[in-house]
């Protein structure tokens, strides 16, 4: 958060544990082209056994930084990518079998976008319909930390099978909030959809009628036992209300609706009780958006070639001029000049 002068205090990213899930793919994959996993894994700094069961936790760091060294290895900047669509709804544990017993897609989908904290902490997944669209999103709380956009493509990756899993179709087209890269056809071909880059965030498109389509595995009689099971599941410390703004804040920002009215409902309480929960944890909810508003700055300046003032649209701003003085008071200097000294 901001200190007294306005600026950020350079400190550790809060890291977020992440369950192994899909990223226990990860091996075979290596191995079907001819290198060894162990070396990938020890590259990484990881215990050579952490991708062999799925339910294992790593932190999102080292996560990040497995992704990067595979795809170094490999010399597919893809490989995330293809990681992720050989996920499935059975890659999620207990909540993508929650998932499978669902009545519709839009239900499976809001399953994980409601449970997801129960086991990972520092990644949203979110659900947005705006007119006939429907927006699939996912986001890390510090979205700007090296080789985040590596975990993202491969959520991508798993929406994608999990949607053609789920309901017989692909999404549209996936948006990545990265600059192009040199063979955009790569993440085409591995998604099987079309991509588009530079976009201000990570999902899927569907159409909104999409969402109502009849999830083949559905089982009301299972569902209502899994949904006990859920219930009493935490595979991780329960999140303070600080960390379940954070959350929802990280889902908004770009969305326009970082409100404290649409962020208090996501928490299912009162603003004035939001507010009140924040202030004995030692935060405020003004105070928690200027730190996501931060924190997806950096990453959108980094890593997509979006002018400025798109940006500052994306964020909220009423003009450009209001974002660069916000920006230049947190990181110490001017948007260009960071984006320059972050390439």
């Amino acid at each position: 958060m901001p200190n007294r002068s306005g600026s950020f205090d350079e400190q550790p990213a809060r890291e977020g544990r992440h369950r192994v899930g899909v990223a226990a793919e990860l091996p075979r994959l290596l191995t079907e082209r001819g290198i060894a996993p162990d070396r990938v894994l020890a590259a990484a700094e990881l215990p050579l056994d952490v991708l062999r069961n799925p339910e294992n936790a790593v932190s999102f760091p080292m996560l990040c930084r497995l992704l990067a060294i595979a795809a170094e290895m490999t010399d597919e900047p893809h490989i995330a990518a293809l990681v992720g669509r050989r996920g499935s709804t059975a890659s999620l544990g207990l909540v993508g079998r929650l998932m499978q017993t669902a009545p519709t897609l839009g239900d499976a989908i809001l399953d994980l976008c409601r449970n997801q904290h129960r086991y990972i902490s520092g990644a949203v997944t979110y659900l947005i319909v705006q007119g006939d669209t429907a927006l699939w999103g996912y986001t890390l709380e510090q979205p700007h930390i090296d080789g985040a956009t590596l975990v993202c493509e491969g959520a991508i990756g798993i929406a994608c099978s999990i949607v053609e899993e789920l309901a017989g179709i692909r999404p549209e087209e996936a948006l990545l909030a990265r600059r192009p890269p040199a063979e955009t056809s790569h993440y085409e071909d591995a998604f099987g959809v079309r991509a588009r880059f530079s976009t201000e965030l990570f999902g899927v498109v569907m159409r909104k009628d999409h969402l109502r389509l009849p999830v083949r595995s559905c089982d009301r009689d299972l569902r209502a036992i899994l949904q006990q099971q859920v219930a009493a599941y935490w595979a991780q410390d329960r999140p303070g209300v600080a960390d379940q703004v954070r959350r929802s804040l990280a889902a908004r920002i770009t969305a326009g609706s970082a409100t404290a009215i649409m962020v208090a409902a996501d928490l299912a309480i009162s603003v004035r009780t939001m507010n009140r929960r924040l202030e004995s944890e030692g935060a405020t909810f003004r105070d928690l958006v200027a730190e996501a508003r931060y924190n997806a700055s950096r990453h959108l300046i980094r890593t997509t070639d979006m002018p400025l003032t798109d940006i500052s649209l994306a964020l909220g701003y009423t003009s450009q001029g209001a974002f660069t003085r916000a920006f230049t008071r947190w990181a110490g200097c001017a948007p260009m000049a960071w984006r320059a000294l972050a390439s």
